[in-house]
């Protein structure tokens, strides 16, 4: 896919790439907020249908970004699976979320610059995949914004699966 032309001279990203482009920076720019760590995985090592690690002191949940235009419908956003992500997920031991970032149709008015602000016209939602997902597609609950309160949410799930592990240990 061509660039479309474009408002900003020079533009070297498609629509899919951009949309990538600015999920991942979405989940790490949440992620930094919350004084946790980021790491993407490299495209050439997507092998194990994770975009990005989210550290926090204990550990690292594991994070599939998905951005776009995807209407929310009846209080969530229908999200297409690949059968080969949802085997890879439910083989983790950490836990494994998916995050769409919903961005409007056209990039110009995904951010807004005012007076002294910088406004995002956007927002993502989340659902956990490791567990109990099956393809083709899961509905993202409109209720899950992600934010960087969901991440208190996410290390008590790592954290829960750490204690389950040593309990059955003795």
């Amino acid at each position: 896919m061509k660039p479309q032309p474009d408002w900003v001279s020079g533009c070297m990203l498609d629509d899919n790439a951009r949309k990538a482009r600015y999920g991942a920076l979405y989940v790490r720019g949440v992620a930094s907020q919350a004084g946790w760590l980021s790491q993407e995985t490299s495209p050439d090592e997507d092998r194990a249908a994770v975009d990005m690690l989210l550290g926090c002191v204990e550990g690292w949940v594991e994070v599939q970004v998905k951005c776009g235009t995807l209407p929310m419908r009846d209080g969530g956003i229908r999200q297409g699976l690949d059968r080969a992500w949802v085997t890879k997920w439910s083989k983790k031991n950490n836990p494994v979320y998916l995050v769409y970032v919903l961005v409007p149709p056209h990039p110009p008015h995904w951010i807004e610059h005012v007076d002294a602000k910088t406004h995002h016209a956007t927002s993502a939602f989340w659902i956990r995949v490791d567990k109990g997902v099956s393809a083709p597609s899961v509905v993202i609950p409109g209720a899950n914004r992600f934010t960087a309160d969901t991440l208190t949410g996410w290390r008590a799930n790592l954290l829960a699966g750490f204690r389950s592990k040593t309990d059955g240990a003795a």
